[in-house]
């Protein structure tokens, strides 16, 4: 027993360490004294800027683009408006029926605000950088993302917030969600946006 929560032990510092090592500002994840990952924003940050890892390993700091005079939509679980890499950079819209949240873009996972940051992060010398820094963004919150939603909801949500990213000026529409549910209304939607121009980008799964 004693060796077993050494090891523990030793696990959870090399995760602290590797944690306090990111480069995430506001909404950090720590290891409580049970080994379960919960949101706090005690750690130290690093100001030096940053890309992140998956922006890196995909090339795209070499890019010589940052953005400049596009606009892009993320339709997600709601945004940090007043997140330093955000502030200025994005106006939002709730398409969720009956959203009882307040504000109403309310990010209650940190998950669109993570999104948006990926895309449009403020290149400003410390924590981390978009892809395309210079670009502004539409925020559509179409889901809770941890209780709440309804697949009818979800649906509706995201056919209006299509529909309103294209409105908004958005070359790309951003959406990091899915559902194994076919609804012909979603893809008339997805259509509008291609003819007008618009690229929508969705996630294929985390189910590998």
């Amino acid at each position: 027993m004693f060796l077993r929560l050494m090891i523990m032990s030793t696990i959870k510092a090399k995760i602290d360490n590797i944690l306090r090592s990111l480069h995430f500002q506001k909404h950090q994840f720590g290891i409580t004294g049970d080994y379960k990952f919960v949101q706090t924003t005690n750690f130290p940050i690093p100001l030096s800027e940053h890309m992140d890892w998956s922006i890196r390993h995909g090339g795209f700091n070499d890019s010589k683009y940052n953005g400049k005079g596009q606009r892009v939509g993320v339709l997600d679980s709601g945004f940090d408006i007043d997140h330093r890499d955000l502030k200025g950079k994005i106006t939002t819209g709730c398409f969720i029926p009956g959203c009882k949240d307040q504000p109403c873009y309310l990010d209650r996972v940190s998950h669109g605000t993570f999104c948006a940051g990926e895309i449009v992060a403020k290149s400003d010398g410390q924590g981390i950088v978009g892809v395309a820094p210079e670009a502004t963004c539409f925020g559509g919150k179409v889901i809770y993302g941890d209780y709440g939603d309804t697949l009818s909801n979800f649906e509706n949500a995201l056919i209006k917030g299509i529909r309103s990213a294209v409105s908004e000026g958005c070359g790309v529409i951003s959406m990091s969600l899915g559902s194994s549910h076919n609804n012909p209304k979603v893809e008339e939607a997805l259509s509008f946006a291609v003819e007008n121009g618009v690229i929508p980008m969705a996630a294929s799964g985390n189910e590998g």
